[in-house]
């Protein structure tokens, strides 16, 4: 007879390759969300972070659960991190677009509360948030001017600049 701190840890990381498959998550082959799940044997814990729309390098995660002792995981969490999971393997691209410079301009289209990607031409990967401030619809981009909001034209610039310094001319 199975442990039942020992059957929720299998069923969480069930949930994980359910919603992981069994192919790569990476981002740039879609939208699909990727889910992390570490266990660490010495310490008795486990640990999630998931990226909703897959995972690349330099990518934050977008939400995590830091370490959770599984001597102290009990029906309360296991059903906080259940539901979390099962909004995760439910969830509809919120990912607007991948962009770069060339397709820069569909960002505009979006609507306020749109998750977008911005990939800039040095290959950094950032994500980005349209948010409404009393000034209208701006870009939240994390990693791209300290995170702070930004107009559309200040983003263009600030791709436009790192263009002209891939191509070494700024």
């Amino acid at each position: 007879m199975m442990d039942k701190k020992m059957e929720m840890v299998m069923n969480i990381f069930a949930k994980c390759l359910e919603i992981n498959g069994m192919e790569e998550r990476m981002h740039e082959n879609g939208n699909r969300p990727a889910v992390f799940f570490d266990f660490s044997g010495h310490i008795a814990s486990i640990a999630l972070r998931w990226y909703t729309n897959g995972w690349t390098t330099g990518l934050d995660p977008c939400e995590h659960l830091q370490l959770i002792n599984i001597s102290s995981l009990d029906e309360k969490w296991y059903a906080e991190i259940m539901d979390k999971l099962t909004a995760l393997q439910n969830h509809t691209s919120e990912i607007a677009l991948d962009c770069d410079i060339q397709n820069l301009a569909n960002v505009k289209k979006l609507a306020v509360g749109e998750i977008f990607m911005v990939k800039t031409p040095i290959d950094s990967l950032h994500r980005g948030e349209v948010v409404q401030t009393d000034k209208g619809k701006r870009y939240k981009i994390k990693g791209i001017k300290g995170g702070a909001e930004i107009t559309f034209a200040s983003l263009k610039k600030h791709i436009e600049y790192l263009l002209d310094l891939k191509m070494g001319v700024a």
